[in-house]
């Protein structure tokens, strides 16, 4: 689905001067204030930029923040404001996500960030609660509001609790790495021409999953097959991505992290400093060759020129005790092998139908979405 981009600082000389033509205040109490913004100005990159994410186990900044924004659909920015002060933000994108039989407004809440000190927390709080409530009471129409959290994030899932919103599923992460990856004949690009068709299978394989939507499929022309006598055995779309890595969920994570950068073949799959990985989503298999996968990522990895990727699937997934089983993770396992996300989301919004079809099957998410 198209849709429109957020303007970054790198498309505009004067994107502070036009973010403040473009705001629209959605709620003003005192110094502080709640914004509408449509520009990822200097200000909101930096802010960004300078996010730990995560839990007190597993921390981590995002890399190339500005380029990754410039990429989603059709986002917008909630921003909460003290004086001239940023406290907090967050960034929803809006698409439109298919359940059971119907397409539905979606709306997904990422980037929910907060800098401030202690004494702010209650302040903060208090007016994010209300930021999250407005946005929800301005839709008119059936709608999906929903989160993503980290599975050990408690603070955010306490806070999203309250709220009214409930876990809707797990998703779990899947690690692959190889040492030197091997590179495969059957590797192929997915041409501009054959995406219709592409999407008929990508929509056959998902048809029994839920919050479907496929508009970073095709990204870059970066969605890959491998081909037999003509025949597609296996596909995934490919994201690139780059983490600083500040804490692991190990009995030994400060350690290892301070440790790794001085093990050659560990730090060549895993440098905390500089973790460089690769993503995969819209996963397509033939029955019954789920292993294909396995050696479609190995193959990327080699044409990507990397050694380390990342997969995440909801545990009620057909696809995900297959791949688990099958197995061949290598040494990433061992980083990975705890993390999950719940999703989470409002009811207010959806009728009975829609809440009992994404209750009771596979949440399908892009892997933009955790990058």
């Amino acid at each position: 689905m198209p849709g429109r981009q957020l303007k970054t600082k790198g498309e505009s000389a004067d994107s502070e001067e036009k973010n403040l033509l473009n705001r629209k205040i959605l709620l003003s109490d005192g110094p502080v204030s709640i914004t509408r913004e449509h520009v990822f100005s200097p200000e909101i990159i930096r802010f960004l930029d300078e996010t730990t994410w995560g839990t007190s186990e597993t921390l981590y900044e995002h890399q190339n923040t500005e380029q990754r924004l410039r990429h989603l659909k059709d986002p917008v920015l909630a921003v909460l404001r003290h004086g001239d002060g940023l406290l907090a933000m967050v960034i929803i994108e809006r698409r439109r996500v298919r359940v059971g039989n119907q397409v539905l407004k979606g709306y997904f809440f990422r980037s929910l960030a907060s800098k401030v000190r202690f004494r702010e927390r209650r302040l903060v709080g208090k007016y994010a609660r209300k930021l999250m409530s407005l946005i929800v009471d301005d839709e008119q129409e059936e709608a999906v509001f929903y989160a993503s959290v980290e599975g050990k994030n408690y603070r955010s899932f306490n806070f999203l609790h309250k709220m009214g919103y409930s876990q809707q599923g797990t998703i779990a992460t899947l690690g692959y790495s190889r040492w030197w990856p091997k590179g495969d004949s059957r590797l192929t690009r997915v041409e501009r021409k054959d995406y219709a068709g592409l999407l008929e299978k990508l929509d056959e394989q998902h048809k029994g999953h839920t919050l479907v939507h496929f508009d970073y499929i095709m990204q870059n022309n970066d969605y890959f097959v491998l081909k037999e006598n003509g025949e597609i055995v296996a596909g995934c779309q490919v994201h690139v991505a780059k983490w600083v890595v500040k804490n692991i969920p190990n009995r030994f994570g400060g350690l290892l992290l301070k440790v790794i950068p001085f093990i050659p073949f560990v730090r060549s799959v895993f440098n905390p400093k500089d973790f460089q990985f690769l993503t995969f989503e819209g996963l397509y298999v033939l029955p019954g060759r789920e292993v294909e996968l396995v050696r479609l990522f190995e193959s990327l990895l080699h044409k990507f020129n990397l050694k380390a990727s990342l997969v995440w699937l909801d545990i009620t997934d057909p696809l995900y005790p297959k791949l688990k089983n099958i197995g061949l993770h290598g040494v990433m396992k061992n980083f990975v092998d705890n993390a999950s996300v719940r999703i989470m989301a409002i009811s207010r919004k959806m009728s009975k139908p829609t809440r009992k079809h994404i209750a009771e099957n596979p949440i399908y998410l892009s892997t933009i979405d955790f990058i």
